[in-house]
């Protein structure tokens, strides 16, 4: 199946997604992370603000910013990004794509990030993750200060497949929470 055709099946998917289920996934992701030391030991994590039909990372985000720093991509162009630090929910505004967007201070210390949570349309156990075709996370992480952070993708279950098709840009993740 092509990228555009399973995109559109994930679509699908996601649109049945209920309140209840998305409230048990926020709950799985939560757990997951308490239960990882490489999490409970890093400084700095790149997270996301989620979109409606993501696993939600509101109560992430507030229980992370407690203990460690957290910094949030936000769409600078029609193909860049840049990082800002998030300090809680009043610095959310909503940027390109409908996307809650920190408003805080630039971050520019990409070495300093040592785990990334990364959201995708879908992943796959080898990592390759398929992503909602724009290219940004593709692009953000092919750089040389972000080659050894952890990634690791965030998803529904029904978001694992099997197999994605990948193009030689596209960027893998080491690990797939599957909440």
């Amino acid at each position: 199946m092509e990228k555009k055709e399973l995109r559109r099946l994930i679509r699908q998917r996601k649109s049945l997604l209920t309140p209840q289920r998305q409230a048990m996934a926020a709950e799985a992701l939560l757990r997951q992370l308490s239960e990882d030391d490489r999490y409970a030991h890093a400084h700095c994590l790149l997270l996301y603000a989620s979109l409606p039909d993501e696993v939600p990372t509101l109560r992430l985000l507030e229980q992370a910013s407690a203990r460690h720093r957290i910094v949030l991509p936000c769409v600078t162009g029609p193909s860049t990004m840049e990082l800002r630090e998030y300090t809680g929910a009043a610095d959310l505004s909503i940027g390109a794509f409908g996307i809650p967007e920190p408003t805080g201070c630039l971050f520019t210390h990409l070495s300093d990030i040592e785990l990334a949570l990364i959201p995708g349309m879908a992943f796959d156990a080898a990592g390759h993750r398929l992503g909602r075709g724009k290219g940004y996370y593709d692009r953000f992480l092919a750089q040389t200060q972000m080659q050894s952070v952890r990634k690791w993708g965030v998803c529904y279950d029904f978001q694992l497949l099997d197999s994605i098709p990948t193009d030689a840009h596209d960027q893998p993740v080491e690990r797939v929470l599957i909440c």
